[in-house]
Order: structure tokens, then C-alpha cells, then sequence
């Protein structure tokens, strides 16, 4: 998972996080989520991790929602496959939304998003400075369970 994570953090693109990945620090992030109250899924092909996503419930009812899918596996179902199981993931466990965050720029994702029932609730303008020094907007999106 953390492996996956720093590649797709290397493309610069489509999450917050930008190389230097310290793989040791996330795979004891992402041991920490998975032992604990996220609801955390990958996809595997072969023995190769392609796509993972993660469901962090708050105390308010309400998830958010982080998920990556290798370069390779985009457009192939994978991404919808996570997002279901999450869906169907946060609803057994009583949540009453799901909510998250994806670059403006990155249209794939959200119309996956979109195709999975989440509606756009606002934008961030400028809201992440990327090491190039550019600002990037933000969308939010929800999905009400």
C-alpha cells in the first residue's frame, strides 16, 4: 500500500502528497488505519496492490473518503469497484455521508464520483500549494447514505 502510494504521490497529479514518500512512515500509517475504526480496501491483481481506499469515520456520522488506483488500472473499474465497497462499507456501519476532496483539474476522478452518486457541495480556490509553488484548486464532494 505504501508502495503504491509513493508512486502514485510521484506523478504529482491527483493526490495532496508529493515525493519524498517515506515508505516505512505510511506503511505504519496505513497498519495503524487498517488495525483500527477506517475501512480500508485494495484491489489486487496477481500480488500487486492496484487501487486502495480508505473510509475514516468522524464522530458525526460522516466518512471521509481518500482512495488511489495505479497509473496502469485507471479506467479499468477498479476505482468504482473501491468506492462501491466503501459505500457499501460506511453504510453498514451507520454512517449517514460520505465526503471528500479532489483536485478540479482531475476529471476522471470526479466523474467517477459523480457516477457513483456524489454531488459537488463546493469549490477551494488556491487551496493546495504544490512544490512547484503553483496553487491548485479543490472540489468537496458528498454522497448522503
Amino acid at each position: 500500500m505504501a508502495e503504491l502510494f509513493a508512486a502514485v504521490a510521484a506523478e504529482r497529479t491527483g493526490i495532496a502528497s508529493e515525493p519524498p514518500v517515506d515508505i516505512d512512515e505510511r506503511t505504519a500509517i496505513f497498519a495503524a488505519g487498517v488495525a483500527g475504526a477506517t475501512g480500508t480496501f485494495v484491489a489486487v491483481a496477481g500480488d500487486q496492490i492496484v487501487g486502495l481506499i480508505r473510509v475514516k469515520p468522524s464522530h458525526h456520522g460522516f466518512g471521509d473518503l481518500a482512495m488511489l488506483v495505479d497509473r496502469d488500472w485507471r479506467g479499468r473499474g477498479v476505482g468504482t469497484a473501491l468506492v462501491r465497497a466503501a459505500i457499501d462499507w460506511s453504510r453498514g456501519q451507520g454512517l449517514h455521508k460520505l465526503c471528500l476532496e479532489v483536485f478540479a483539474h482531475n476529471e476522471a476522478a470526479i466523474a467517477l464520483y459523480r457516477n457513483c452518486g456524489f454531488a459537488d457541495e463546493g469549490r477551494r480556490p488556491a487551496q493546495y500549494r504544490r512544490a512547484s509553488g503553483e496553487l491548485w484548486d479543490s472540489i468537496v464532494m458528498g454522497l448522503l447514505l
